[in-house]
């Protein structure tokens, strides 16, 4: 009972008022700083996102240099909270632009630089596209053995999803890839599969274009026969279209 009481006037003193009143003001002012770092937090990654938003339509329109100034301005913003998704957005649109303008380099430059983000933030859903877009680059820029490398990364994630619409066009690169290799029956492989999966999704002018293709790897190989009739399922496909020039094209193609 004695010990109750010496805790009951302590309680009452006017040092532990005061303690308890200084630990309550630090803890308010403690959260009021927080929830005002996270406010003007919120406000930035909002200006963030304006300046792709804009930096979006000024691309669309062609306005290349002034749809990078706005992504350098979100970029700012954005490294000053490192480790932001939006941040591999921002990289990702400024390769983009690169290979509007046909700056192979630069666009890999910035590719690697979104890959690493969304590594980085775990953003596993965009990693597919950047590999593709990494070896789209890689392929225009004339390095056909890093186009394949990184083309192929992006395969092995789809892969991973059951009847994955985006293999279509992984695996018809795929085979454009092969092809320029000089690897023709692999890149028939590829572009095979990629026809299955055009024809799952009903997309007639890819398909028309992947018959064209191997119409033209199967004439290399001098398989005639072969290559006649992927020249005339092209045709058909391409009429079926509308596009009545090309389809001309691949008929001279395979009456020769």
């Amino acid at each position: 009972m004695g010990v109750l009481r010496k805790i009951l006037s302590f309680a009452q003193s006017e040092f532990f008022v005061k303690l308890v009143a200084e630990i309550l003001v630090i803890g308010l002012v403690s959260a009021l700083t927080w929830l005002l770092s996270r406010t003007k937090l919120g406000q930035r990654y909002r200006e963030a996102e304006t300046h792709l938003r804009r930096a979006k339509a000024l691309q669309e329109a062609e306005r290349f240099q002034e749809a990078k100034e706005e992504i350098d301005r979100s970029i700012k913003i954005l490294e000053d909270r490192r480790r932001s998704s939006l941040l591999s957005e921002a990289y990702l649109r400024l390769g983009d632009i690169d290979m509007n303008l046909r700056q192979w380099q630069s666009a890999i430059h910035h590719y690697m630089l979104a890959k690493d983000e969304a590594v980085a933030t775990k953003k596993s859903s965009l990693l597919d596209v950047i590999y593709v877009k990494l070896g789209t680059a890689c392929k225009m820029g004339g390095d056909l053995n890093q186009a394949f490398a990184w083309i192929d990364q992006a395969r092995m994630l789809q892969e991973r999803i059951q009847d994955n619409p985006m293999l279509a066009e992984t695996y018809e690169k795929l085979g454009e890839i092969e092809s320029r290799r000089g690897l023709f029956d692999t890149a028939i492989s590829y572009y095979l599969r990629s026809l299955a999966y055009q024809e799952r999704i009903r997309d007639r002018r890819s398909q028309a274009g992947i018959h064209a293709s191997l119409g033209d790897l199967y004439a290399r190989k001098q398989m005639t026969t072969e290559a006649r009739g992927h020249y005339r399922a092209a045709q058909d496909l391409y009429e079926q279209v509308g596009d009545v020039m090309v389809a001309q094209l691949v008929s001279q193609k395979a009456a020769s």
